[in-house]
């Protein structure tokens, strides 16, 4: 019955979208046969222009973080905001992955 019941629930694939100042730049989606149990700076790495300290977004497809405008990158998990380093974050089947490049107070 367990493999009815998977067969009947497919799990969504990967999406990331990116926003700067509140304007979606981008969305993609990645199967999740591609993606699942990769890091996410590994999956970051492979499908956009990124510059990073090896743990954390500096810039994503030439916008960069800003320190003296106190403009930074940060992410959203399933709707859930993350300050995990992006080489600990393990993709799993169906995750929204969500980055905004915004001034933080």
């Amino acid at each position: 019955m367990a493999a009815c019941r998977q067969a009947a629930e497919p799990q969504e694939d990967l999406t990331i979208e990116v926003y700067v100042d509140d304007q979606q730049l981008e969305q993609r989606t990645l199967a999740n046969e591609e993606v699942v149990g990769e890091s996410l700076l590994d999956v970051m790495a492979d499908n956009f222009k990124i510059e990073t300290d090896g743990h954390y977004i500096q810039a994503i497809d030439g916008y960069r973080e800003d320190p003296q405008a106190k403009r930074w990158w940060r992410y959203e998990v399933n709707q859930e905001a993350s300050d995990m380093p992006l080489d600990q974050v393990q993709i799993e089947a169906g995750d929204h992955f969500v980055w905004k490049l915004e001034k933080i107070n």
